[in-house]
């Protein structure tokens, strides 16, 4: 974020430049002065389409809502003019060279003019502030190619509107696969445009085809943002959001920006009920508490103080734009959910304590920390059952309850892709796995020193290791390396306190999982304790085992066990059977590690009938 504040802080261009003079061609959503338009998806044209010298195809099947024109006297005055409005782009300085538009973090730009020199990718997301000027220009020229990324957005905010962007592009332009463009592009090329992409502002080409297919261009008319106003926080009578009298013009609503300033104390609280914002703003040393209810944003969070919740849910649902979420502050939510096709994206950290709800839009961490937070009063969860997803990193804590508040074991599962060994490490507990090679292998691996602190379980050694355990606890080994993956699906027993809070750092697991189990070849002496499987649950969110139908789990016992600590090495199983409710195994404490261990993030043991099955989530 170094780079962004510094962008906003240099001088742009001077005073009043003028925007460039379209003409004819200021109607046009897309159009070429020499190129052919070809169309093969049900694309939305909102403005007029055309060109003035090429073949022109694919329409119907696209709908254009606005006029076609093609080589007649409108298309040949809108060419000249697309020259015209090209060639004075040229003549504006370029104040603020820079290496690419846009990134991830996203990347802040006020007003001016920019440029890029040769060919450029403009990936992540591009954010055009317009500082509360409503007449706040852009000018951002690239000498030669343009693509953008999938899924990359520029957007536009504090007064910033697309019909005041500028772009002036040297060589061809593509835009990616589900990628959102804003301005006006006068292009020196080609304008290309794959499936999903969008374009508010004007393609406009001096020369070169332009390819579309299930895509939507607007003219920045089409996209009419509503007139806002907003209320102030006054904070001279009671915490409750809902008196009219607390705010300065009234109860904030979905067309109303809500600012919750420093210094009005007491701040507001929401209790119950369905509130509701455009755009929130919170300053510096002010707060928002949720203890329930319902918080619906149409716009952005700028969070510069503290949201705490512990318990309601906020969100985000604007249909027509994607949503930001964040600020400098700390944002602590019990629970959110994106009901906005278009998603959000994160520009601050995010705690959440309860529900991460991606119900019809994507969450996109953006380079940000999105935590979902532990402790004795539960564990937050993903609820995957919507059509959106998170994308990007997230660390997901885990807080095992136990009786045993020392040392014991305890049993772990990652619920993200990507984490290793040495994330199990936190304050106050390192993995020892440095004499896991000597122990894995050692005839008596109770005497190795410094005795390992996490074990996976590999039920095939009861067959081929040969040491003073007994059968089943053969079965532990210890990792390669603090580098070695945790399996997405299995568990891992750790000797550690119950204090140390464990995260995993990762991509969110999401989708079906497949495990494959065997069960060994061991001596019939060893049957008993043969093809245990230390499973473990691979989702940000609990597993509900008795809804696995019998078919569904075929070669399996019907029967799995969740290990409680109670002592370095004691503990007890509790074992789920048929109908499902816990009973306690033996009490007798385990011998030098315990047999295994399913809340979300925990691990716990299941046995194959069979010589091999398949365990699906």
């Amino acid at each position: 974020m170094l780079s962004v504040a510094a962008l906003l802080g240099s001088p742009k261009t001077s005073s009043g430049q003028v925007a460039p003079a379209l003409g004819a061609a200021s109607s046009f959503a897309l159009f070429t002065a020499v190129g052919a338009v070809e169309n093969s998806g049900p694309t939305i044209i909102n403005g007029d389409i055309g060109t003035n010298a090429g073949a022109f195809n694919g329409f119907p099947l696209g709908v254009v809502n606005g006029n076609i024109h093609v080589a007649d006297a409108y298309a040949t005055q809108a060419a000249t003019d697309v020259q015209t409005a090209y060639g004075y782009m040229s003549t504006i300085p370029c104040v603020t060279p820079v290496a690419v538009y846009g990134g991830t973090p996203a990347v802040t730009m006020g007003p001016g003019s920019y440029c890029v020199g040769g060919a450029s990718t403009l990936a992540g997301t591009l954010i055009l502030d317009g500082g509360g000027d409503p007449n706040a220009k852009f000018f951002l020229r690239v000498t030669g190619a343009l693509t953008t990324g999938e899924n990359s957005l520029v957007l536009t905010q504090n007064g910033a509107t697309p019909s005041n962007v500028y772009w002036q592009i040297g060589g061809q332009v593509t835009l990616g696969r589900n990628s959102v463009m804003r301005g006006t592009l006068l292009v020196n090329g080609a304008i290309n445009m794959i499936a999903g992409a969008s374009l508010i502002g004007r393609g406009l080409s001096r020369e070169g085809a332009i390819t579309i297919d299930t895509n939507t261009a607007s003219l920045p008319s089409f996209v009419v943002a509503p007139v806002v106003t907003s209320t102030v926080w006054l904070g001279n009578r009671t915490t409750d959001w809902f008196t009219a009298t607390n705010w300065s013009a009234g109860v904030p609503s979905s067309t109303l920006d809500a600012g919750i300033p420093s210094n009005t104390s007491p701040y507001p609280l929401i209790a119950a009920g369905n509130a509701a914002a455009n755009n929130l703003t919170i300053g510096t040393g002010a707060s928002l508490t949720q203890s329930g209810g319902t918080l619906d944003l149409k716009g952005n969070l700028s969070n510069s103080g503290t949201i705490s919740a512990t318990a309601g849910t906020m969100s985000l649902s604007n249909g027509t734009a994607t949503q930001i979420l964040g600020g400098s502050g700390i944002t602590q939510l019990w629970s959110l959910t994106i009901a906005n096709a278009n998603g959000a994206i994160q520009s601050g950290a995010v705690r959440i304590h309860g529900v991460l709800a991606p119900a019809s839009g994507n969450l996109s961490t953006n380079g940000q920390t999105l935590t979902l937070l532990s402790d004795a009063a539960g564990t937050a969860l993903v609820n995957n059952n919507g059509t959106g997803v998170v994308n990007g990193t997230a660390t997901v804590q885990r807080y095992i309850a136990s009786t045993n508040s020392g040392l014991g074991y305890r049993h772990y599962s990652a619920p993200v892709s990507g984490s290793t060994v040495g994330d199990l490490a936190t304050a106050g507990f390192t993995p020892e796995i440095s004499q896991g090679s000597v122990y894995n292998t050692s005839a008596t691996p109770g005497f190795t020193t410094p005795f390992p602190t996490v074990f996976a379980y590999d039920q095939s050694r009861l067959a081929t290791v040969t040491n003073n355990y007994s059968a089943f606890d053969k079965g532990f080994v210890v990792p390669a390396s603090l580098a070695s993956p945790l399996a997405v699906g299995r568990g891992y027993a750790v000797n550690i306190s119950a204090s140390p809070l464990v995260d995993f750092v990762g991509q969110l697991t999401n989708g079906n999982q497949s495990l494959n189990l065997s069960r060994n070849a061991a001596a019939s002496a060893n049957a008993a304790d043969a093809g245990w499987q230390l499973v473990g649950n691979p989702y940000p969110a609990p597993l509900d085992y008795s809804l696995v139908a019998e078919g569904d789990r075929t070669g399996l016992d019907a029967a799995i066990s969740v290990y409680a600590s109670s002592g370095p090495y004691a503990g007890q199983y509790r074992a789920y059977l048929p109908p499902w409710v816990p009973t306690l195994a033996s009490a007798t404490p385990c011998c030098r590690l315990p047999r295994v261990s399913l809340p979300t993030s925990a691990a716990a043991r299941l046995r194959p009938r069979s010589p091999s099955a398949t365990a699906s989530a």
